[in-house]
């Protein structure tokens, strides 16, 4: 089962000191979905990238479960992400040569022992799942759809409690977009992982238990 989300006066500032996110208060249940919409630049990226722990200058308190992960020094915070998150990018951020198991099972090369064999297999697993062609071609030669279920697999290789998908359907035609919001809620539903997913595409954020809207950094009262 996923894990339960309660964000509380999240600040995040930039470079220069200007206040660049602020949110009061979100929450979401274990293994529930939500949705994020909003102007491009309005703080949607930011949002995920400071659940995940990857924004350095972050107020607040953002609780997954009773893990605080503002509270956590630098290296529990990358082991945490490590051992309980998933991330789809907006670019699939593949290594064009190596292929598409490479790929999908990259989180082996910083685990240990059976965590590494059951990554390695998680991935093997997924890619088959999703329909990906195995075999030793390098992950250049795939479609774009390809490799966002390549980027996906990855994700999921691990059996993550938690999936942040960051525009996951923005460089697809309609007929992938449709196919990877399958496969991605799914796959999320029938495990109970909790899912976050930043998206201008209505298709997507329409399969989403809730969907909140961010503008100018906040969250818009629906």
């Amino acid at each position: 089962m996923g894990l339960s989300l309660n964000v509380q006066d999240l600040r995040v500032t930039g470079a220069q000191g200007r206040e660049i996110l602020a949110i009061d208060a979100l929450s979401l249940a274990p293994g529930g979905s939500l949705g994020v919409r909003g102007p491009s630049g309005a703080g949607k990226s930011t949002l995920l990238y400071a659940l995940a722990g990857l924004v350095r200058r972050a107020r607040g308190r953002i609780l997954w479960d009773a893990t605080d992960m503002i509270a956590l020094r630098p290296g529990a915070r990358t082991r945490f992400r490590r051992e309980t998150m998933g991330f789809v990018f907006q670019d699939a951020l593949l290594f064009e040569e190596l292929s598409a198991a490479a790929n999908a099972s990259l989180a082996a090369s910083y685990a240990a022992g059976a965590r590494r064999r059951a990554i390695a297999a998680g991935a093997r697993e997924e890619l088959e799942r999703l329909g990906v062609p195995s075999g030793g071609r390098r992950v250049r030669t795939y479609s774009g759809g390809e490799r966002q279920r390549i980027a996906l697999a990855r994700a999921l290789s691990g059996e993550p409690k938690i999936l942040l998908a960051d525009e996951p359907t923005a460089s697809l035609d309609r007929t992938m977009s449709e196919a990877l919001v399958a496969d991605l809620t799914r796959r999320t539903r029938r495990e109970g992982i909790s899912l976050i997913a930043v998206s201008h595409d209505e298709m997507l954020l329409g399969a989403m238990d809730r969907v909140v809207t961010i503008k100018n950094g906040e969250l818009v009262p629906a």
